[in-house]
């Protein structure tokens, strides 16, 4: 497997849309999964304990996030109790998710790593620190000796701090983001809280709990706002029947501005076909003169499509 496999399979990832549709509590854990494995995906098995300890989620929050990621063809999940002892479950990276353009994991049984790559731990005698390409230990992850730096840069108008981390790993983080996220859970709590919250949990997903709360208290479901967002961080609030996020239906609007553009063209015939991005297959397309959606002739007959989900698995020329 080439050195950017991992990039690859993100930027396909990121595209499908798939990413999108995960809940914030699987958009955390997935990262944390992919350290502990090497660049074929082979299988690990770190603890539940590591795996809170290194993602911050609780309880409903691993689960929730496994749910999500096994629905979204991400994961598969081999118990680890059995009937002679119980050790750590082993996750499987596949990619089955909805327009994946790559095949990189094998299925069960099918693969003959080496001793220690992938194997479960009661598997071939192995044991987690047998040659993993990153160990699940139970203690942090410490950089070497020396290769610890930290340096921050002085452009105020941004408030960006640069830490790098065993020498060649660069993370920037905008602390503008950072204070907007505290300024909004000022709104509910004392200014320590705020600050305390802004460091256990993503800016993002601190906004999404923030709008579940608003659409609930607008619902007339919730008494005390401060409350409700305090458990809703804690234990990863789902999302409430027909809710969605500011930037959501915004990013729909655009999604809809985008499609009736695209009909246009067709309309002008400045677009005859559609090809099929994972499959190649060729369309005639057309359009009715309302603009209602598009017309897919192909050999196995005729569709119609209208939402941006569709639109996008076609290249249109």
């Amino acid at each position: 497997m080439p050195n950017n496999a991992f990039f690859k399979f993100f930027q396909d990832l990121v595209l499908s849309s798939t990413w999108r549709k995960l809940t914030p509590s699987a958009r955390t854990l997935y990262p944390v999964l992919a350290i502990h494995t090497d660049r074929d995906f082979k299988p690990v098995y770190p603890s539940l304990k590591r795996l809170k300890k290194l993602s911050g989620l609780g309880n409903s929050g691993l689960s929730s996030a496994f749910a999500s990621l096994k629905a979204n063809g991400l994961i598969r999940i081999r118990s680890g109790k059995h009937k002679d002892c119980n050790v750590a479950n082993v996750y499987e990276f596949v990619f089955e998710y909805a327009g994946c353009q790559i095949a990189l994991a094998p299925e069960w049984g099918k693969a003959s790593p080496a001793a220690g790559l992938g194997l479960p731990p009661w598997q071939g005698k192995t044991s987690p620190n047998s040659g993993q390409t990153l160990v699940p230990q139970e203690d942090e992850l410490r950089p070497q000796k020396g290769t610890n730096k930290r340096k921050t840069t002085r452009l105020e108008p941004t408030r960006t701090t640069t830490t790098t981390i065993q020498g060649d790993v660069h993370i920037n983080i905008d602390r503008r983001s950072n204070d907007a996220v505290v300024a909004a859970l000022k709104q509910f709590f004392s200014e320590n809280t705020a600050q305390q919250l802004a460091r256990e949990h993503p800016p993002e997903y601190i906004k999404e709990k923030i709008e579940i709360t608003r659409y609930n208290q607008e619902q007339g479901k919730v008494r005390d706002p401060a409350a409700f967002l305090r458990r809703a961080l804690d234990e990863d609030f789902g999302r409430p029947a027909g809710f969605s996020t500011a930037a959501e239906r915004a990013e729909v609007v655009t999604h809809q501005d985008d499609v009736r553009e695209l009909m246009g063209r067709i309309q002008r015939r400045e677009v005859s076909i559609a090809r099929h991005k994972a499959t190649g297959q060729v369309n005639l397309v057309d359009v009715p003169s309302d603009l209602a959606y598009i017309i897919l002739q192909g050999r196995g007959g005729s569709r119609c499509i209208a939402a941006w989900e569709d639109v996008q698995q076609y290249d249109f020329e």
